[in-house]
C-alpha cells in the first residue's frame, strides 16, 4: 500500500450575500511520492463537533474537489482511495 497521500486545499471564499458566510472549500488530493494527482479520490466533509457527515464528493481526473456553499465552523475532511492509505485532517472555517 502505497504513504499516506497528501491533500492540499484552498479556501474559496464566497458569500451568497452581506450577511451570509457560507463559502466554497476546493481542494487537489495528490500522491507526494510521486506529485501525481489521485482521481476519484473519495472526500468526505465531516462536522467536528458531532461526526456527522455533511458533505460528500469524488475527485475528478485531475485530483480536484469542491464543496459549495459550506457554512462557517470546524469540520474533518476524510480523504480515502484505493490503494492509498486514509487521510483525516481537521478544517476551520473562520466566521
Amino acid at each position: 500500500m502505497k504513504k499516506l497521500f497528501l491533500l492540499i486545499f484552498i479556501l474559496s471564499f464566497t458569500f451568497s450575500s452581506i450577511f451570509a458566510q457560507n463559502v466554497d472549500l476546493k481542494g487537489i488530493v495528490h500522491d507526494t511520492k510521486s506529485d501525481a494527482s489521485v482521481p476519484n479520490a473519495s472526500v468526505l466533509l465531516i462536522n467536528a463537533r458531532d461526526s456527522t457527515q455533511r458533505k460528500g464528493v469524488l475527485a475528478d481526473i485531475d485530483g480536484i474537489f469542491k464543496f459549495s456553499d459550506i457554512k462557517a465552523g470546524n469540520y474533518r475532511l476524510r480523504i480515502s482511495s484505493i490503494g492509498y492509505s486514509n487521510l483525516e485532517m481537521r478544517v476551520n472555517i473562520g466566521n
